[in-house]
């Protein structure tokens, strides 16, 4: 029995030392402040990441979330119906980073094309390739405006004309040249145009498939027209082909009016194509 005492008292003298030894734990736990979305029932938003999307969760069945066909670091976003209440996002990327999001119903949203950018480095960390990138698009922006129409699509709604006239092609960038005219005494204020395809025929008793293209260059930008005046938008995505029963529809819808109109690039417009 004192044999059994003395070791009980050692090994409770050991666990003591070895308390006061061992480190303290020093892990913190941190919050991840969710970034603000907005989605509509009528509306179609696109968020890209600047790599491939391994999982999404969403917090309610009420946020439809799907991964783009063709572009697997792109997720399509919609409400399920109206009015939804606000409810989270998480999606993990390839490279194992964390995205947490709170999506909120706007109808339509503020913003169609939404893409995560990565924190740019500064200095000599800068990453010189993305920096030629963007120099690139901006002369084959700049080609593209000076360039002799190879195609004619025209739409008008209420002194607004649009009209496309140059379809090109330049390595991996397509690039449509839009042309907006308000003809009105009273100013166009729109959301950014956005550029989607979608079926050419919508068959009965079948939902037509709608697939947003994420612009590369100004995809924030609204087309804003004082009266009688002009504008040139060039719209750059990344080089596409569509099938026979797809078409491309560039989309100009006007803030709190009715003047909002679409234009439609058909499989034959690809057939005139000029390379830049």
């Amino acid at each position: 029995m004192k044999l059994h005492l003395k070791s009980s008292a050692a090994l409770l003298c050991l666990i003591q030392l070895a308390a006061r030894t061992l480190p303290a734990q020093t892990d913190t736990l941190y919050g991840l402040q969710p970034l603000p979305i907005q989605v509509g029932a009528e509306s179609t938003v696109s968020l890209s990441f600047p790599c491939a999307v391994k999982t999404l969760d969403r917090g309610s069945a009420a946020l439809l979330a799907q991964k783009a066909k063709g572009a697997d670091n792109v997720v399509l976003l919609k409400a399920a119906s109206k009015d939804i209440r606000p409810t989270s996002l998480i999606v993990i990327t390839q490279d194992g980073k964390l995205h947490a999001f709170q999506a909120t119903y706007q109808e339509p949203p503020s913003r169609m094309d939404l893409r995560l950018l990565e924190k740019p480095h500064s200095g000599a960390d800068a990453d010189p390739q993305a920096a030629t990138g963007k120099d690139q698009i901006q002369q084959q922006m700049q080609l593209t405006a000076e360039k002799a129409p190879n195609i004619h699509i025209k739409g008008k709604a209420g002194g607004l004309h649009a009209r496309i006239d140059g379809f090109f092609v330049a390595g991996p960038l397509m690039l449509v040249r839009l042309s907006l005219q308000n003809r009105s005494v009273i100013g166009y204020d729109g959301y950014p145009v956005r550029v989607l395809t979608e079926d050419k025929k919508r068959l009965k008793r079948a939902a037509s498939q709608k697939d947003p293209i994420p612009l590369l260059h100004n995809a924030d930008k609204a087309a804003n027209l004082k009266a009688s005046e002009k504008q040139t938008i060039v719209l750059v995505f990344a080089k596409l082909t569509i099938a026979a029963t797809k078409r491309i529809s560039v989309l100009i819808t006007e803030r709190g009016g009715a003047r909002s109109l679409t234009l439609h690039l058909s499989p034959k417009h690809f057939k005139r194509i000029k390379s830049l």
